[in-house]
């Protein structure tokens, strides 16, 4: 079983977007997930399980497919869960996560200059733990691509790693979120950007080793 962890101290930079994408992504092309809500906003839970999440108490696990499990627990993963091939953790911003998780990767969402400037803090706080951190642009490029490639030429001068795949600002991303679906089931979903999604949570799962199991096709719903 393997975790992905995406977290940065910074609130509002899309942890939450990225967190739910994996989730589906994964019930998308059969691995079984659990989806664990750190944060107690729950905000991942709200956008995939809807009124539901409303009445999940902490530490209790909600199936909604057999590909994917929600998990309400802002203390982390519980020690006992039973076997899923991927964990993926929506973390509330904070360090002290850093002492309640050791994932197989840290994935920090960064959006803007001052994300930028907070990344070097959180690479000195994070890396003693050994485990890898990986940086995403997501929705970047909302100051104008000139402001993004910035950002992204900043992480590199840092020598930090990065995904290539910008995530860009997308009106199908808001309506994803409002509908409770994936980008790829919103309403006038973009085809470019659905890609960019699909990549990015496959290449996470390349990562951490959670092959696709032999038998599923990846459309399948």
């Amino acid at each position: 079983m393997k975790t992905l962890s995406v977290w940065n101290n910074k609130g509002g930079c899309g942890k939450t977007t990225l967190a739910v994408h994996l989730a589906y992504w994964a019930e998308k092309t059969r691995r079984r997930c659990l989806l664990v809500d750190m944060d107690r906003q729950g905000n991942a839970l709200q956008w995939i399980a809807g009124d539901e999440a409303q009445d999940l108490r902490p530490g209790a696990v909600l199936e909604r497919s057999p590909y994917l499990s929600l998990l309400y627990s802002p203390d982390g993963p519980a020690l006992n869960l039973p076997p899923f091939d991927v964990v993926v953790v929506d973390c509330p911003p904070g360090l002290d996560v850093a002492d309640r998780l050791k994932p197989d990767l840290w994935i920090v969402p960064v959006d803007s200059a001052f994300a930028v400037r907070g990344a070097a803090n959180v690479h000195a706080d994070i890396a003693p733990s050994g485990v890898p951190l990986l940086f995403v642009l997501n929705r970047a490029d909302a100051g104008g691509l000139r402001v993004q490639k910035g950002i992204a030429e900043a992480l590199a001068a840092g020598c930090l790693d990065v995904w290539p795949d910008a995530i860009p600002e997308n009106a199908a991303l808001t309506r994803a979120a409002s509908y409770g679906v994936a980008v790829w089931d919103a309403p006038f979903a973009s085809k470019n950007v659905n890609g960019i999604v699909e990549r990015f949570a496959e290449g996470m799962f390349t990562r951490v080793g959670v092959p696709a199991p032999r038998a599923s096709k990846r459309g399948a719903a």
